[in-house]
Parts: structure tokens; C-alpha cells; sequence
């Protein structure tokens, strides 16, 4: 037995209420595991280790791919969360790493959004979202 599982045997609690208290309940423990089992068996969103020798414009066009990726899964699954700037930091935590997309979703959707006329809103909004244009 190795020194974790051995920490692990000593526990006085109950794991699984624990989770279920830190995830606010059964129902959001049960998305985050769904989640978490797509991430680790999707092709596109299984972080691979190798991400990280790339160089910075490769890891920028794969989190854009995985990003993408989650989109789709979204109009699957509506039970996937869609990609936000409110909550890729959260997804940031699933898959590794997607600090370009952050970007894109916190910076420059924002500022469409925000300081973009009514038309240049109507025009470039949507295609943002979906990634059909990035920035």
C-alpha cells in the first residue's frame, strides 16, 4: 500500500457527502463527473501532455479546436455547459489550458458586446460565439 492509499484508509469522513456539499449538491456532482468522463475519453478534449511542449500558436489553434469541440457537445447535450466568458475558467480546469479562448470570450466578445455599434452587434456577435470568427 502505498503512503496515499494508506491516508486515504484513515479518512473520518464520508467522501461522497463531502463532494456532494463541495459541488452543492447531488444533481452538480453528477455534471461535474459526467464532464469530467468526456474530457477524459474525448479525442479532441483529453488532455494529452505533449499540449504543453508545443510551441504557443499550436496551443492556441488546439484550444480553439477543443473549444469548438465544446460548442458542439453543447448543441448535443444541453446539459454540457456553452462556452462563456463566465465560466471558461471553470472549463480551463477541465481540459488544461485555454488561456487564448479566454481571451477571445472575455475580451474580445466583451468588447463587441459592449462597444460595438447595434450593427456591428447584429453582424459579429453570433459569429463570435460560435467561433466562426476568433480574436
Amino acid at each position: 500500500m502505498d503512503c496515499f492509499e494508506q491516508e486515504r484508509s484513515n479518512k473520518d469522513f464520508d467522501q461522497e457527502e463531502l463532494s456532494r456539499i463541495i459541488y452543492n449538491g447531488q444533481e452538480n456532482l453528477d455534471t461535474h463527473r459526467k464532464i469530467i468522463d468526456i474530457f477524459a475519453t474525448d479525442p479532441i478534449l483529453k488532455v494529452d501532455n505533449t499540449f504543453y511542449d508545443l510551441p504557443r500558436e499550436q496551443q492556441m489553434g488546439v484550444n480553439i479546436q477543443r473549444t469548438a469541440r465544446m460548442n458542439n457537445l453543447h448543441k448535443e447535450n444541453p446539459d454540457f455547459p456553452k462556452v462563456s466568458n463566465m465560466n471558461v475558467g471553470t472549463l480551463a480546469d477541465y481540459s488544461g489550458s485555454v488561456s487564448s479562448v479566454a481571451l477571445h470570450y472575455g475580451m474580445f466578445e466583451t468588447a463587441i458586446k459592449f462597444l460595438g455599434s447595434d450593427e456591428q452587434t447584429k453582424e459579429y456577435l453570433q459569429k463570435v460565439s460560435t467561433l466562426e470568427i476568433t480574436g
